[in-house]
């Protein structure tokens, strides 16, 4: 005998089947380089959701003929570390090499490193099992040409304000790795302080699309990953201002910032 389903679960999940059908319809596509990228040294600082101060980081990029490679790092005070290089090129559009991620601490939900080679098309992803023990998961993959991980600060400054959403690809692992979309809409324009110079920042929102029928169920059970706010203070220089929100699915809710270099006092012993 054949059963229908209720019908609020068949009107959820026809909601839900034409809703990837309209995600699915934003294209992904290699994000083109409106401002190349140089020599750089940011300084960073980390705050939970309440605004309680818990890290600071650094940010450094280096060119070597038409390669750049980006250092990202947050440092929490409870010893947690969050450490990304990302190898790229910048021939008229934006395209990722290779990229190195390691995490751990009680900051995340688990200690995970993670190589990204697209060249090779090769993803190796080194973590903790249940029981505490080592476990690497290697795995050939088919990586697509816009894959964004760890130059999402980079990308989001040539966006260009006056067009539409715009989508790239991730590479989530969790551990197993899974190819997702991220959907950059813009906002608005949020002020920004520098010193007492008010600045306006362009304000996007990162949405997360899973896909297919788990990104259906995911949204269905509440499973979808939370928006990441982005700022970016524009002009003939753009510079990433900020995030609030997770960086990846393994750790927490940060509000990441630029800070300026202060002058600290001086220490009454002369250094040797």
């Amino acid at each position: 005998m054949s059963r229908s389903l209720p019908s609020s679960l068949f009107r959820a999940v026809l909601l839900a089947s034409l809703f990837f059908a309209v995600e699915a319809s934003l294209l992904a596509g290699n994000v083109k380089v409106r401002f190349a990228e140089g020599l750089t040294r940011g300084f960073l600082t980390v705050s939970d959701a309440s605004g309680k101060h818990i890290g600071d980081g650094d940010l450094d990029q280096l060119v070597k003929g038409n390669r750049v490679s980006d250092h990202f790092v947050l440092r929490f005070k409870d010893g947690s570390r969050y450490d990304d290089t990302a190898v790229f090129t910048q021939d008229g559009v934006f395209h990722l090499l290779t990229d190195h991620l390691i995490e751990h601490g009680s900051a995340f939900k688990g200690a995970m490193e993670t190589d990204i080679d697209t060249v090779k098309g090769q993803v190796t992803v080194r973590y903790k099992d249940a029981h505490g023990n080592d476990e690497t998961l290697s795995k050939q993959m088919e990586l697509p040409s816009d894959l964004a991980n760890g130059i999402l600060y980079i990308l989001v400054k040539d966006m260009n304000p006056n067009a539409g959403p715009t989508t790239v690809s991730y590479l989530a692992a969790t551990p197993e790795p899974r190819l997702v979309k991220l959907i950059f809409t813009r906002e608005g324009k949020d002020a920004f302080a520098t010193g007492t110079v008010r600045r306006d920042a362009e304000h996007y929102v990162v949405h997360v699309d899973i896909g297919g029928l788990t990104g259906a169920v995911a949204r269905l059970i509440g499973k979808q990953p939370p928006n990441t706010d982005m700022w970016v203070i524009g002009g003939e220089a753009p510079t990433f201002a900020g995030s609030s929100g997770p960086l990846d699915g393994n750790g927490g809710f940060w509000k990441i910032s630029l800070v300026s270099p202060a002058l600290a006092e001086l220490s009454a012993t002369p250094p040797h």
